[in-house]
């Protein structure tokens, strides 16, 4: 499921859907921290969000992050479009948000999530966080179930 050691992409994605812009550019800064060759597709619009992954086939992130917390249509519907999806359903997805309840970790996993992540409050720890799922993506091993503050 996890086997990338040997092919990953000359320019790797990831994909983070949240309705925080301000989410988006520290989340890119800190990915650029960790890998500066990782393109991050950030995308504000649930619905959007749906969209593009269900008329895009050809896009295929190592991982996508998700916030549970969106208006309209919450991560959680979105994790099921795209779990539901043949491209993207074995991507490691994380459940991203600022906080997370037992009963949503519960549900997410149910749905496919490959893990929950509270957002960090520091900087450093969101570098930590991305780096720990990268280095287990590029090793071909199962990204570790993170729950951070």
């Amino acid at each position: 499921m996890y086997h990338l050691r040997n092919i990953l992409p000359m320019n790797p994605s990831c994909l983070l859907i949240d309705d925080d812009i301000d989410e988006h550019n520290l989340f890119t800064y800190a990915m650029s921290q960790v890998n500066p060759k990782m393109e991050c597709i950030a995308i504000c619009s649930s619905t959007q969000a749906i969209e593009r992954v269900k008329n895009e086939p050809d896009l295929k992130p190592l991982f996508i992050f998700i916030d549970l917390k969106m208006p309209r249509v919450g991560g959680k519907e979105v994790l099921k479009e795209i779990k539901g999806l043949r491209h993207l359903k074995d991507v490691p997805t994380f459940m991203y948000s600022g906080s997370l309840s037992p009963s949503d970790m519960s549900e997410s996993q149910k749905l496919g999530s490959t893990g929950c992540i509270v957002k960090p409050g520091r900087f450093i720890k969101l570098v930590d966080v991305l780096k720990n799922i990268v280095t287990s993506i590029e090793s071909g091993t199962p990204p570790v179930v993170i729950s951070t503050s």
